[in-house]
This record gives structure tokens, C-alpha cells and sequence, in this order.
């Protein structure tokens, strides 16, 4: 069975598709907005995750900069 992040939905005109086991699938407007809203929770929390851990090691990066001394001290 497909992960939710697998099933990326695509929009020709109005209708929405994802692909399973090869095949297109097209959603009534009813599953198209479960899967939209699912689909984005699932790759936008695994992307917020990556743009918080990538802004946590710039600000400690940062933070050194100013502080040589606070860098040296946290070995």
C-alpha cells in the first residue's frame, strides 16, 4: 500500500488524479480534497521539519560567529 506522500496529486483542468499501482486514478471532488489536504500535511510537516532543522544549524552558526569564546566553551 502507498504512503500518503506517494500519492501525489496532479490537476489537469478540473479534475485531480494520483497514480496507484501504476495506474491514474481520477478522485470525485470529495476524495480530491482528502487527499490534497492529507498529501499536504504529510510533505508539508516533513518539509517544515527540514527548513527547522537547516534554520537551527544556521543560528547556532550565527551565534558562534558573534561569540567565539560561547563556541570555543561548547567544545
Amino acid at each position: 500500500m502507498n504512503e500518503i506522500r506517494d500519492l501525489q496529486p496532479t490537476r489537469r483542468g478540473g479534475d485531480i488524479y494520483v497514480s496507484i499501482a501504476g495506474r491514474e486514478v481520477k478522485l470525485s471532488p470529495m476524495q480530491a480534497n482528502l487527499i490534497m489536504r492529507a498529501w499536504a500535511e504529510a510533505v508539508g510537516a516533513a518539509l517544515v521539519a527540514d527548513a527547522h532543522s537547516s534554520v537551527s544549524v544556521t543560528a547556532d552558526e550565527a551565534q558562534s560567529k558573534k561569540n567565539p569564546a560561547a563556541k570555543s566553551a561548547r567544545g
